[in-house]
Formats: C-alpha cells, structure tokens, sequence
C-alpha cells in the first residue's frame, strides 16, 4: 500500500501529534490550577469584605446612634427658652450625671479589661492570634496597653493587622494607648 518512506512519514507525524497532544493537556491542567486559585483568592476577597463591611456596619451604627442624640439634645436645648438660672442649673445636672456616667464607664470598663480577646473576637484572624499569644495579650486590658506603635513592634503584625486590630478596639467603643509625643 504505502511505500517505506510514507510509513516513516506517517509514524514521525504520528508521534508529532502525540507530543503536541501531551504539550495541550499539561496546558490545560496548568490553566485549570490557575482557574482555581483564582477562584480562592475570590472567596477570600469576598470574605475579607463581608467581614470589613460587617466591622464597618457596627461603627456606623454607633456613629449614627450618638448623631441622633446630639440632634435630640440640639432640639430639646433649641426648644427651651428659659432664664439663665434654670440653664445653670441644667449645667450642673448634667455634670452630674455625666461624672456618674464617667463612674459607671470606668466600672464597665474594668469588666471588659479581664474579658479574653478570644471571647470578644472569635473570628480573630490566626496571624493576629498568634502574636497576641506570643506577647501575652490574653485579655481586653492587656490589648488596651498597647499603642499602635507598639503593636507594630510585635511579630507578624504589620499595618493591615493593626488596622483590624484597631476597628475591633474601636467596635467595643474603646481605643488603643495613645502614642506619646
């Protein structure tokens, strides 16, 4: 049928073919690897944003919160027209209760100091973790001593860490150390 040069012929294509066949499916199995670490960054990005949003939601909240009581306070201070007495004497009410809320403040705040960070924080991200674990920042109070410089200084914890570090601190309606000047 075929002459010997034609069967030599076919044979070479043949194995041509066969390589070209196994370039294409190592290929394609590197083109799927990358189409599913794509896929994990995603749902990682996804995740990071939910839980930024949620962190975000319940600061927005607070903020929206004490806006409406300063516009309340704004409204009912605007409706009074009083004499000077009752607006002192108003003053004075309101230092008063305001050193008592400061008292209970400061009460409620020493509760929270002996609460585990773990406890308050349980989608704490590992990194974070296990610097705390190595700096032995166990409770609330113990996070509390830290500035944010401070924090920077610790192992693993870099910029983004501290600035989740710092919207938790803040969630809680509380702050870092302030840095000393």
């Amino acid at each position: 049928m075929f002459g010997l040069s034609k069967r030599k012929e076919l044979e070479e294509l043949r194995k041509r073919l066969d390589e070209l066949t196994k370039q294409v499916r190592s290929q394609q199995q590197a083109l799927d690897k990358l189409q599913r670490t794509v896929r994990m960054q995603d749902s990682v990005i996804r995740l990071s944003r939910m839980k930024i949003n949620k962190r975000m939601g319940l600061i927005s909240s607070g903020v929206k919160e004490n806006s409406k009581r300063i516009h309340m306070l704004d409204k009912t201070v605007g409706d009074m027209q009083v004499d000077r007495e009752k607006i002192e004497q108003i003053r004075e009410t309101m230092v008063r209760l305001s050193k008592k809320k400061n008292n209970n403040k400061d009460q409620v705040s020493k509760k929270i100091d002996r609460v585990p960070v773990k406890e308050m924080w349980p989608d704490m991200p590992i990194r974070i973790s296990n610097s705390f674990d190595s700096a032995g920042i166990k409770c609330i109070g113990d996070l509390l001593k830290y500035s944010r410089h401070d924090l920077m200084k610790l192992q693993r914890v870099g910029v983004l860490s501290v600035r989740q570090i710092e919207v938790f601190v803040y969630s809680l309606g509380l702050e870092l150390k302030r840095e000393e000047v």
